[in-house]
């Protein structure tokens, strides 16, 4: 590990250029109850309590990384992610994670290592279903940069207009007072924003150092997670999203079926890539999909890696209502419907996982197959299908 401003980092060099990410380390706005298979968590007292009402107090780095591991349930967590988590400002062997983890195990009655699964090379991932109820409401939004004035930090690039508001944050298109192409700039928006932003940047790493050479995420071109404000930046697709793409002049509708066909061939092949890697996306929907058009065929690229960490996490909301992993804002764009991808579990509170994953794909793939992105899967759709 090397001292990042007296923050742990400890990140495999990337072969591709990017530059490393530099963690920085922010503690949760919430404090509440996390259950799980029986189990239960207190933010505030850090007792663990087992399925038999026996409790047990953790240390505090075996907390944060449990609370961590609760946060991300069913996706994988690396081990520089658990390493920040669980020894904010401070450093310690590698081995500590290994440690802290043995001693999780002990504690959740996880001897064959099946509820804290290693990853090898990589990190862990927790399989339990979890559900939480806050106990405090965040603190606020900080400010970000607005419309006309440049990028903190990047004069030479002006933020030309705002194209949306995802689960991270707010996006905005640029423009370069030289030669270079637009770019998207994403600004996060309060500490689970900056969670997210994190998340996808070790996401895009961790992807290339697996699959070098395979694209199925939008590019990273430009990082700053070390002063706020923290932002990632992609380059600019014109072309919109995979819903704005196929709206424009009636692209979609005017595939013939086979196109449409290689298409969602496409997307779930991209899709396919990332679950191998033991990544759920948490957010797949028209809005975080982009499709590039090569004379060998459809490029799909899958956006917003962070989406699943900027989400709630189950149940949290000011009012305490389980409205699952919907923002706290709600729905951010009314009139797509993103919460028609949100699969039954997670509305009824669950963590998403690859499981709900694959309901968002189930949607797409038809959606995309009846050139519709309006049409719901309700009973009958099949009769929206001329080829049985």
């Amino acid at each position: 590990p090397s001292g990042v401003s007296g923050q742990v980092s400890a990140v495999r060099p990337d072969p591709t250029g990017m530059p490393a990410p530099r963690l920085v380390s922010s503690g949760r706005a919430t404090q509440g109850v996390w259950i799980f298979e029986g189990f239960r968590l207190d933010e505030v007292s850090r007792e663990l309590t087992n399925p038999a009402g026996e409790v047990s107090a953790l240390d505090r780095s075996a907390f944060l990384v449990l609370q961590y591991l609760l946060l991300h349930a069913g996706q994988l967590c690396t081990h520089d992610e658990l390493l920040l988590a669980g020894w904010p400002k401070r450093l310690v062997q590698s081995n500590s994670v290994a440690k802290c983890i043995s001693r999780l195990r002990r504690g959740l009655g996880d001897e064959s290592g099946d509820r804290i699964r290693l990853i090898h090379g990589y990190g862990y991932l927790l399989s339990m279903r979890c559900s939480y109820r806050a106990e405090s409401a965040s603190a606020p939004a900080p400010e970000v940069p607005r419309v006309s004035g440049p990028v903190p930090g990047r004069p030479e690039w002006t933020l030309l207009r705002a194209i949306g508001r995802g689960a991270c944050g707010e996006v905005f298109a640029a423009v370069h007072s030289g030669d270079h192409a637009p770019r998207a700039y994403k600004f996060a928006v309060e500490e689970r924003g900056l969670r997210g932003l994190k998340r996808e940047l070790a996401m895009h790493h961790f992807l290339r150092a697996r699959n070098p050479g395979c694209d199925i995420v939008l590019p990273l071109v430009d990082v700053q997670l070390q002063l706020a404000p923290y932002f990632l930046a992609t380059p600019l697709q014109v072309q919109g999203n995979l819903r704005e793409w196929s709206e424009r002049d009636g692209r979609l509708q005017g595939l013939d079926r086979s196109r449409r066909i290689d298409l969602a061939t496409r997307l779930c092949d991209a899709v396919a890539v990332l679950h191998d890697a033991g990544i759920a996306h948490r957010d797949l929907k028209p809005q975080n999909l982009y499709v590039l058009e090569r004379v060998e065929g459809f490029q799909v690229l899958l956006a917003d890696l962070g989406a699943g960490a900027g989400l709630l996490p189950p149940g949290v909301d000011s009012s305490g209502v389980r409205i699952g992993q919907l923002t706290r804002e709600g729905v951010a764009d009314a009139d797509s419907g993103p919460e028609r991808y949100l699969a039954p579990e997670v509305l009824a509170g669950e963590a998403a996982t690859t499981r709900s994953d694959l309901y968002a794909l189930g949607l797409l793939v038809y959606q995309i197959a009846v050139a519709d992105f309006n049409r719901p899967l309700a009973p009958g759709w099949e009769r929206s299908l001329a080829d049985p």
